[in-house]
C-alpha cells in the first residue's frame, strides 16, 4: 500500500489525556513555523468561508479574550489547517523559561479535530505497546524508547529472549483529503 492511500480508519487505540483542560481560541496568523498568534475565547459567528478559508461575510473574529502567542510543535506548512478564523485549542506549556506560555495542540478542521502536537503520537503508541494493543507485537516483553540502531535513533525497539528485535518509527499525519490521510510532499517536490 502506498502511503498516499492510507485510509482514515476509526481509532480504537488507547487515548492520550493531558493534565489540564485545553483553552479554546481562534487562529489569527503564523509569523514563523514554530509560532502562532491566537485570540483566546470561544469562537462565535465567523461568517461564510471560501474554499481558501477566507471570511466573506460576517465578523472575522468575535471572541472574548486577548491575543496570545503559542508554540507550534509541528514544523510542517499546515496551510490546509492553519487558516485565519479557524477554531484551535491551546494547552498551558508549564515551563516558565519558555518564550510562549501556550502550545497549539489541536485545530478544528471542518468539525474534525486534528492534532498538531508532534509529541502525542509517540505517547499513544507507547501506551498501545505497553497495553499489548497490537496482537502481532504483544509477545514482546521489553519496550525501549529512543532506541539506537547503528548510527540512527528510532522511536521504539521491542525485544524479547526468543524474538528478533523489532524497531518502530512513528509518524503523524495532518493532511486529510476525501477521508484519506496523506503525507504532503515537501516544497521541493512541487512542480510549477
Amino acid at each position: 500500500m502506498r502511503r498516499e492511500d492510507i485510509l482514515m480508519l476509526p481509532c480504537t487505540a488507547p487515548g492520550f489525556a493531558r493534565g489540564k483542560p485545553l483553552l479554546e481560541g481562534t487562529f489569527l496568523s503564523r509569523p514563523n513555523r514554530f509560532l502562532a498568534i491566537v485570540r483566546l475565547g470561544s469562537s462565535r459567528d465567523m461568517g461564510d468561508r471560501t474554499e481558501s478559508g477566507r471570511v466573506t461575510e460576517g465578523r472575522e473574529s468575535e471572541v472574548d479574550g486577548p491575543e496570545v502567542e503559542a508554540h507550534v510543535a509541528d514544523p510542517g506548512r499546515l496551510k490546509e489547517l492553519l487558516i485565519p478564523g479557524r477554531r484551535v485549542y491551546l494547552a498551558p506549556a508549564g515551563a516558565r523559561s519558555r518564550k510562549t506560555v501556550y502550545d497549539l495542540v489541536l485545530v478544528d478542521a471542518d468539525g474534525r479535530l486534528v492534532s498538531l502536537d508532534s509529541r502525542v503520537p509517540n505517547e499513544v503508541m507507547y501506551e498501545a505497546l505497553r497495553t499489548r494493543f497490537f496482537d502481532g507485537l504483544a509477545g514482546y516483553p521489553e519496550i525501549t524508547r529512543e532506541a539506537r540502531y547503528r548510527k540512527s535513533r528510532l522511536d521504539f525497539r521491542l525485544s524479547g529472549r526468543s524474538l528478533p528485535d523489532c524497531f518502530i518509527e512513528v509518524k503523524s499525519v495532518t493532511l486529510v483529503r476525501e477521508e484519506r490521510a496523506l503525507f504532503p510532499p515537501p516544497p521541493s517536490c512541487h512542480r510549477p
